[in-house]
């Protein structure tokens, strides 16, 4: 599996998200965001290509709802098309290392493979090197 690492502050605009489209993300958070900036964040996550999101860390729950939402509102709150499905999953009770097994493991697609994993580290940064360490141990 492919594993890329983005870090970002929290308000900051989005960078442009660089490699193959679809992906599976890793959304790590640390820090109170404003909902708007979480929509913000959501709605980017979707137009890139994320199929498949895991949230960890603070709000994780409300993450994945506005995830979920932005989704829905892609698609004018209609028929998503199998291969667009986004699923979401929160896991606010589990450690990292748990996240990443999961990632690597369990995060199925129902129609789509994807074999590249994005890792956005929300308030922390240079942190690559620690999740590629995960990645690689479960």
């Amino acid at each position: 599996m492919q594993l890329d690492y983005l870090s970002i502050q929290i308000g900051q605009t989005p960078p442009e998200i660089e490699g193959d489209a679809p992906f599976k993300c890793i959304l790590v958070v640390n820090g109170k965001a404003q909902e708007a900036w979480r929509g913000t964040i959501s709605q980017w996550l979707v137009s890139a290509g994320c199929l498949y999101l895991m949230v960890w860390g603070e709000d994780a729950e409300v993450w994945h709802d506005g995830v979920d939402q932005a989704h829905l509102k892609e698609f004018d709150f209609g028929d998503v098309p199998d291969d667009r499905f986004v699923m979401t999953t929160w896991h606010d009770n589990e450690s990292l290392e748990d996240v990443m097994f999961f990632a690597k493991f369990a995060a199925m697609h129902p129609t789509i493979e994807l074999s590249r994993l994005l890792v956005l580290d929300v308030g922390h940064t240079g942190r690559s090197d620690m999740f590629a360490e995960l990645l690689a141990s479960a």
